[in-house]
């Protein structure tokens, strides 16, 4: 069993820290959170479908494996509630303001398997990075890391998500925002790695040779496999209502502001999908009504925040459960 700390007479079990080498699996986290996390990544719906929250009974049952289970490690007491250190891990789980994962969630009607790596969720106070430890033979397990506060957050995540060591910023900073469906089909031929798309592009914004160099470099370099192009995927849960575990945390419980991101992190590149939903859509025509208004961006990143970018969600908003104007919902590079 992992060192004890004792407060108040009360042993509280291992450190954070120390709870980052234990496997959880995700019927035990489905108890301690209460129900299926936000973006269903420790809690996939091909094991805890959308519609199964589950009879008390079998609640308890869980409650009972995972007691016995997890007390070994120090990390829940003989009645499963969790010790100090991995109630603060689960805090930013269960009441998570957004969520940033390197990858989407995968759509089980289009029979799409698990690809994310990870998925970290910011809460009021306090960050949990959830990290794949294992998925052979269907048997889940995940690791749970600290990010600290929001002041921390930026390096604390570039740190656990790996992107730190691979993301270099741009020598030169470029920005431009696609402003109509020809400019968008123009970005992701780039994204592609279409060199004549790259140029277009460049083309129909007036860029200099030198801007236009940079945008045909990142499109070859794609092509011939020279950059590596890595997915994200940022959502905004700030404005989301869960009425209770019968509503499974998702995309589909809306309204939130949402950015796909593809990441090419040699040249410190982003190119964004970025989504702000109507404020109050009919959920049974989701699809055709969801989006207010979307647009697609490209950014050498020189400087700044690359977290506020890849998760759509300002640094100055970092922490707390504040309502939010719906009109600047959505981190800005043009503003």
């Amino acid at each position: 069993m992992m060192a004890e700390e004792v407060t108040g007479g009360f042993a509280q079990g291992p450190t954070v820290a120390a709870l980052g080498t234990v496997a959880f699996k995700p019927d035990q986290l489905y108890v301690l959170n209460g129900g299926p996390d936000y973006l269903r990544f420790m809690v996939p719906e091909r094991l805890v479908p959308f519609s199964n929250v589950g009879e008390p009974r079998t609640i308890n049952r869980m409650r009972q494996r995972m007691a016995f289970s997890l007390q070994r490690e120090g990390a829940v007491d003989a009645n499963g509630n969790p010790c100090p250190a991995l109630a603060s891990l689960m805090a930013p789980v269960r009441d998570c303001a957004f969520a940033v994962a390197d990858g989407l969630m995968p759509d089980l009607d289009e029979d799409q398997s698990e690809e994310r790596s990870f998925v970290t969720y910011f809460g009021a106070d306090t960050a949990t990075l959830a990290r794949s430890s294992s998925r052979l033979l269907g048997g889940d397990t995940f690791n749970l890391y600290g990010l600290g506060g929001p002041q921390g957050w930026e390096g604390a995540f570039a740190q656990a998500s790996g992107l730190g060591s691979m993301f270099r910023l741009a020598g030169t900073p470029l920005y431009v925002r696609c402003r109509n469906d020809d400019e968008k089909g123009m970005l992701a031929g780039l994204r592609g790695g279409s060199v004549d798309a790259a140029e277009a592009l460049a083309e129909a914004h007036g860029l200099d040779p030198s801007m236009q160099a940079m945008l045909a470099d990142v499109a070859d370099g794609i092509d011939r496999e020279r950059y590596q192009v890595i997915p994200m995927q940022g959502v905004d849960y700030r404005q989301t209502k869960l009425e209770g575990m019968d509503q499974a945390r998702d995309l589909r419980v809306g309204p939130q502001p949402w950015v796909f991101s593809f990441v090419v992190p040699e040249v410190g590149v982003i190119m964004r999908s970025v989504y702000v939903p109507n404020p109050d859509p009919d959920l049974s025509v989701w699809d055709e009504h969801r989006t207010q208004y979307s647009y697609m961006d490209i950014e050498f990143v020189a400087g700044g925040s690359v977290l506020e970018r890849l998760s759509g969600v300002p640094a100055a908003e970092w922490g707390g459960r504040k309502t939010i104007d719906r009109s600047t919902a959505v981190a800005d590079p043009a503003r």
